[in-house]
């Protein structure tokens, strides 16, 4: 109800022959965020947020997914950077999960992120749900996995307060990860191993 925006991910120039000082090639995803506005010409889409995640050029197979999801009647987006094979080692790389809503001033705002390894969310309608892997100490349990959980929801919102709640817990019940959200595109980093089927150079 505060208006719309876009976020397009474009993959930024990278050269497998040109290294950093540890001998690592990075493939940068350069992210922007879009708004409309009236000026002289007509409307036309200004970018208000630009920002940058990046992977080094491994066999590692890494994703960003962008989800849209609808909590309390209004949309936001989700963007997910992941392990793509689930048969990976979860702890080979450190997933992040950031937030886009639009504030009652019509900003996009970046309301939370999150690193965390085998990071999952998902969507109540109410609120985002998230479960990040940890371990626990026990010698009285077959099952060592237990997970850290965060409810993000909406607190008051007017014309000049715009706020989020975080509930932080831990339990042993891992989030179904993108339910109750729509998958609205995929990108995965170019890698030393053969692409998936649903790779793509960009995502809007």
């Amino acid at each position: 109800k505060y208006g719309e925006f876009m976020v397009v991910g474009t993959e930024g120039f990278w050269d497998s022959s040109e290294f950093d000082n540890e001998g690592r090639t990075w493939v940068p995803l350069n992210l922007a965020v879009f708004v409309m506005r009236d000026d002289i010409e007509g409307p036309r889409a200004i970018s208000v947020l630009d920002g940058i995640t990046e992977k080094a050029y491994t066999e590692l197979p890494v994703i960003v997914d962008l989800y849209t999801a609808r909590i309390n009647g209004d949309d936001v987006i989700v963007l997910h950077k992941h392990l793509a094979d689930s048969e990976e080692d979860p702890y080979s790389l450190v997933d992040s999960v950031q937030v886009l809503a639009m504030s009652p001033t019509g900003a996009p705002t970046v309301i939370a992120t999150y690193e965390g390894h085998q990071l999952h969310v998902a969507s109540s309608g109410r609120s985002l749900e998230l479960s990040s892997l940890r371990y626990r100490s026990s010698t009285t349990t077959p099952n060592p996995q237990w997970f850290t959980r965060v409810s993000l929801l909406p607190a008051s919102v007017n014309a000049t307060t715009f706020n989020w709640n975080e509930i932080v817990t831990s339990n042993d019940q891992r989030i179904p990860n993108g339910a109750g959200m729509s998958l609205e595109s995929s990108y995965e980093f170019p890698s030393t191993r053969a692409l998936t089927s649903n790779s793509s150079s960009q995502i809007t």
